[in-house]
């Protein structure tokens, strides 16, 4: 029997960090002075460049759009957007569903259902046909194969023919940690076995169901840390031993990610930040619904609203977007949780915010608060990126993809 009851570290009260007066006079004036809505339309668009527009499935990458083409024969198209993207067409039969497309390594993954086929992205030739009634799941430049019968391969798509290991009944899901040294995959009823990724040899097994729970849902490996959630709160156990290491109680958290040195939880209580070796609550947001990391090296830039000139520049620490119930963006500290700019309504998109205007839809980059452009009929939601390229809603149903000049 396995006691999750670790004793956790009593947390430090709640707080919720806001912007000193100055901080906010600050950030408003540098979204005044960026962003001016009176500013000559010349000025507003300096290289915002429509490239392409997409009715169904695509996936967009930094010199090619690879799209799902309708008709009576469905089939995947790549589509060149700048010197040295490619074009190609392959069939494809998705009758029983909409094909989903994905990227493994130099590859394209074309999900469809119980069927899954990889192709080659410079060439459009098919390299892997995964047997009806399989699951695939990306490993690096790898694919991680689970059969109908349960068997797990580690496969190679650039040399499909025979598996670099297979192990008969593992489980009917897998999952690799980030740094690709260990498979996890876990049973219905809860049981969990961690395989090197190198040879898919059997180093862990545990099961981690307990009587209470009613649902399991293991969140995405951080670090080296499974977190599993269940309907009572999350608990977190050590790769690859499986050793419990802390639970706590009554997250309401939905999802669980990495975010700096810390984990972010988001769900029905808002967003929480968690010490990943203890689980001590270090800081907690009700009202943020989600966020986008920004990364350890972004440039934080705050600019006076009286001089116009930028008094603080180049923060090392890492910050992310967050994202309120009321669609405004925040960038944050994510190790204090301090607001450093309120950058208005919209949404985040990559290195980019969205922000709705009287103009359009205004794209600034998230690091700087440097004005991009001004979309025209894009809705700022649930948009991708790749590179210099981004693609959003549009207001015919489909999406359209922009060059965004730097």
């Amino acid at each position: 029997m396995i006691d999750l009851d670790v004793a956790v570290p009593e947390p430090v009260s709640p707080q919720r960090w806001r912007p000193s007066r100055w901080t906010r006079a600050a950030g408003a004036g540098a979204l005044l002075l960026t962003l001016g809505a009176a500013a000559p339309a010349d000025h507003r668009s300096p290289g915002v460049r429509e490239t392409a527009h997409v009715d169904g499935a695509f996936l967009l990458t930094e010199s090619t759009l690879y799209t799902v083409g309708s008709g009576d024969r469905p089939e995947i198209v790549a589509q060149p957007l700048q010197t040295g993207g490619v074009a190609w067409r392959h069939p494809v039969n998705s009758a029983d569903a909409a094909p989903l497309l994905g990227l493994v390594g130099s590859m394209l993954l074309v999900s469809m259902g119980l069927e899954t086929v990889v192709l080659d992205t410079a060439t459009g030739e098919e390299l892997l046909r995964t047997p009806d009634s399989s699951y695939a799941v990306v490993a690096g430049d790898k694919l991680l194969v689970t059969s109908e019968d349960g068997d797990l391969s580690l496969v190679d798509p650039a040399a499909p023919r025979d598996a670099l290991w297979t192990v008969p009944g593992a489980a009917p899901t897998a999952e690799v940690d980030p740094a690709g040294r260990w498979v996890l995959s876990m049973a219905a009823g809860g049981m969990a076995v961690v395989r090197s990724m190198a040879d898919g040899r059997e180093l862990t097994r545990r099961n981690l169901a307990e009587s209470t729970d009613t649902a399991l849902t293991v969140a995405p490996i951080v670090g080296d840390l499974v977190l599993l959630i269940r309907p009572r709160g999350l608990s977190a156990y050590r790769l690859p031993d499986l050793t419990p290491l802390w639970r706590v109680p009554g997250t309401g958290a939905h999802q669980a990610v990495s975010c700096g040195d810390l984990i972010c939880l988001t769900g029905m209580n808002g967003m929480t930040a968690l010490d990943p070796a203890s689980g001590r609550m270090v800081w907690t947001a009700p009202e943020y619904l989600s966020f986008e990391p920004l990364g350890s090296n972004a440039q934080s830039v705050v600019i006076d609203p009286v001089s116009g000139q930028v008094v603080e520049a180049g923060v090392p620490a890492a910050r992310g977007l967050a994202i309120t119930q009321d669609s405004r963006v925040n960038e944050i500290d994510l190790s204090s949780g301090w607001t450093v700019r309120e950058l208005g309504q919209g949404g985040v998109a990559g290195p980019w915010t969205l922000r709705i205007s009287t103009e359009g839809v205004v794209v600034t980059e998230a690091a700087t608060g440097e004005l991009r452009g001004v979309l025209q009929n894009a809705v700022p939601s649930f948009c991708s990126t790749a590179g210099r390229f981004l693609a959003c809603p549009d207001a015919a149903g489909g999406h359209t993809v922009w060059e965004i000049g730097s």
